[in-house]
């Protein structure tokens, strides 16, 4: 599904969906007017529709679908429905919020740790979701190249592309193996073709939360240095860092799209 961001503020809630106690003054601020989203997952409460988005840069977030023009209904093959109301691990959304049906990925609608865990930045949870969006993206990203070329290929071109899309759709599962370059102002990932994936420079102070916060942090953040990679998954890599004057903290990176994962923790 892909939609429309319209609306950033809570003026465009019909005032009986205003079911979360949104005001007209309520920022959904990331989103930003004009742009379209894709949508990860969705939540009913009552006869108001919730898109769980993700906008650049971002964590992702729930935003009423009040807020966007649907432009493309299509969803992965792998969503599922979750009806909380007779599930006993999601029941407490329905008790609680009246949330009645969760859909999305099977993450999302099995696990209900997962569903709180996003709501909370847990770390793992947010690596979790990322390796979805990932997933998803790369998917969406075949739809639109099926949907642009089909239309006029041949039945030759047409077997070369499904050969190609095949291919791809298969590398999807496997994680590319990646080259970290630690330097004191930065952190690079490159990819086993030697290609840069992305870089990241020293922490903003959204980034960093408040682990440490001395009056000046923001100084202190710009002036620290990366030291060296003091742990690695197959889908994250956790640098240390140390802001000038500070302690060494342990930053944790998603390899796919270099995103801080959670907040900073104090290196042992």
């Amino acid at each position: 599904m892909l939609a429309l961001c319209e609306f950033n503020t809570g003026r465009a809630i019909a005032l009986s969906e205003r079911y979360l106690h949104e005001i007209d003054e309520t920022e959904f601020s990331p989103l930003k007017i004009g742009e379209s989203y894709l949508v990860y997952g969705l939540k009913f409460i009552f006869d108001r529709i919730d898109y769980l988005v993700c906008a650049s840069g971002q964590n992702p977030m729930w935003a009423p679908s009040s807020l966007f023009k649907l432009v493309d209904t299509r969803i992965p093959d792998n969503w599922e429905i979750c009806m909380t109301k007779s599930n006993s691990d999601f029941a407490l959304l329905y008790d609680t919020f009246k949330i009645d049906c969760v859909i999305g990925y099977p993450s999302l609608t099995n696990n209900y740790s997962h569903y709180i865990g996003l709501l909370e930045r847990s770390i793992d949870e947010l690596q979790r979701f990322f390796e979805e969006k990932h997933r998803a993206d790369a998917w969406w990203d075949l739809t639109v190249q099926e949907c642009t070329f089909v239309l006029n290929a041949s039945g030759t071109e047409l077997k070369e592309l499904f050969d190609v899309i095949n291919r791809e759709r298969v590398s999807l599962s496997e994680h590319n193996s990646v080259t970290s370059s630690i330097k004191p102002q930065s952190v690079k990932v490159t990819n086993n073709n030697g290609a840069l994936l992305w870089e990241r420079s020293t922490p903003t102070l959204a980034e960093w939360g408040e682990v440490w916060m001395p009056s000046d942090i923001e100084d202190r953040l710009k002036k620290g240095q990366y030291q060296y990679v003091n742990g690695e998954t197959s889908d994250t890599i956790t640098v240390v860092f140390t802001p000038y004057g500070g302690l060494d903290f342990n930053i944790t990176f998603n390899k796919i799209n270099g995103l801080v994962i959670g907040k900073p923790s104090e290196a042992r």
